[in-house]
C-alpha cells in the first residue's frame, strides 16, 4: 500500500522531471468527473511502481489542498473541464510547482493560468472572422488576444498556432500585427501561419510578405515572402527556409510526413492528444511517411504498429508509450 502522505518538502532531493509530469498528469486526471474506478486502480499501480513515483503524488496532493484555498479563477475550476485547454496547461504549471516546491506555489498566485480572448483545447481546430473580416483558424491547444484600435489590428498569441487569412480595410489603413513573446510581424497584404513554440516563434507566408521584427532589436527586420519560411526568438532571426506544405497540413486536419523522424513525429502528434505520448530512443530514428488524420490519434497510432516494427502500451488513455516491437 502507498506510504502515509507526509510533508513533501522535508525531503532535500529535487524530484525527477518525468516523475513530477506524471505526477501532474494523474492530478489533473483525477479532478475530471469522469474518472473510473480503473483510473484509481491505474493510479495506485503507477504510485507502488517506484518510491520516486510515491513521493511526486505526496507532494502533488499537498499542491492540491493548497489549491483548494485559492479563488476559483485561480485554476481549479479549469480542472474540471475536461479536454479544455487551461486542463493541459494545468498540468504544465503543476509540474514546474511540484519541481520548484513551496517557491512555485509563491509564482503560481501571482501569476494565475493564462487565458485568452479566443481558446482552443487539445485536438481542436476553431475559425473565427474577426471584426474587420480577417480570417482567423486556431491550431490546437491555442490562445490569443484580440485588440483593434484607430491605429492598428493587433493579435496577441499567448501559446499555440494560427492561420490568418488578412482582409483589406476601406478607409485609412490600419496594419494587421501578430504579436508573441518574441517580437512583432506586422502583415503586408497576406496569408500566413504563426507558431509559437518553446524558445522561439515560427513564421510561415503563404501569399504576400510579412515583417518579423524580434522584440530585443530595432535594426534585425526581416521581409518573409511567400513561400517562405522563417524562425526568431527575442534577439534575432534564426534561420529561413522554403516553405514545407506539412507546416499547413494541420488547416486539413491532416499531419504530414515525408520521410520524418518517427521521434519528431510522435513529438508533432502529441500536440492534438492530452496527455503524454513518448517515444523510446531506440526507435525515434525509424522514418515514416503518409497523411494521418488529427481528429483520431487512436487511428494513427494503430498505423504505426501496422506498419512498423513498433509497439503502444497505455498506462491509462492519457499515458502513451512507443517501443520496439
Amino acid at each position: 500500500m502507498p506510504a502515509q502522505l507526509v510533508h513533501p518538502y522535508e525531503s532535500d532531493a529535487p524530484l525527477k522531471p518525468a516523475a513530477a509530469r506524471a505526477a501532474a498528469l494523474w492530478f489533473v486526471q483525477l479532478s475530471a468527473e469522469d474518472v473510473s474506478d480503473a483510473d484509481h486502480r491505474a493510479l495506485e499501480k503507477w504510485r507502488n511502481a517506484d518510491p520516486e513515483h510515491e513521493r511526486a503524488w505526496q507532494r502533488t496532493q499537498l499542491l492540491g489542498q493548497q489549491f483548494s484555498t485559492l479563488k476559483p479563477n485561480a485554476g481549479m475550476a479549469a480542472l474540471d473541464r475536461p479536454a479544455s485547454a487551461d486542463r493541459r496547461r494545468a498540468v504544465k504549471h503543476l509540474t514546474v510547482l511540484l519541481l520548484l516546491g513551496t517557491t512555485g506555489l509563491v509564482a503560481y498566485q501571482k501569476k494565475p493560468w493564462a487565458r485568452g480572448d479566443y481558446l482552443t483545447a487539445t485536438g481542436e481546430r476553431r475559425t473565427i472572422t474577426l471584426a474587420d473580416g480577417t480570417s482567423l483558424m486556431l491550431n490546437t491547444d491555442t490562445a490569443v488576444d484580440i485588440v483593434y484600435t484607430p491605429q492598428e489590428r493587433r493579435i496577441s498569441l499567448r501559446h499555440g498556432e494560427i492561420f490568418i487569412d488578412t482582409a483589406k480595410e476601406d478607409g485609412a489603413y490600419r496594419p494587421l500585427r501578430v504579436a508573441t513573446p518574441d517580437g512583432l510581424l506586422t502583415a503586408l497584404g497576406t496569408s500566413f501561419s504563426v507558431r509559437r513554440m518553446d524558445t522561439r516563434s515560427r513564421l510561415a507566408v503563404e501569399e504576400g510578405t510579412v515583417e518579423i521584427r524580434p522584440e530585443a532589436t530595432k535594426e534585425n527586420i526581416l521581409l518573409v515572402r511567400a513561400g517562405q519560411m522563417a524562425s526568431f526568438n527575442h534577439q534575432q532571426i534564426l534561420d529561413v527556409s522554403a516553405l514545407d506544405d506539412m507546416h499547413m497540413s494541420w488547416r486539413s486536419g491532416v499531419l504530414l510526413a515525408d520521410r520524418m523522424r518517427l521521434g519528431d513525429f510522435i513529438a508533432e502528434l502529441s500536440r492534438y492528444r492530452s496527455g503524454v505520448v513518448r517515444c523510446d530512443p531506440s526507435i525515434a530514428e525509424l522514418e515514416i511517411s503518409g497523411s494521418f488524420p488529427l481528429a483520431d490519434t487512436d487511428r494513427v497510432l494503430q498505423s504505426l504498429v501496422d506498419t512498423l516494427p513498433v509497439k503502444v502500451s497505455t498506462l491509462t488513455r492519457y499515458w502513451v508509450q512507443i517501443g520496439s516491437a
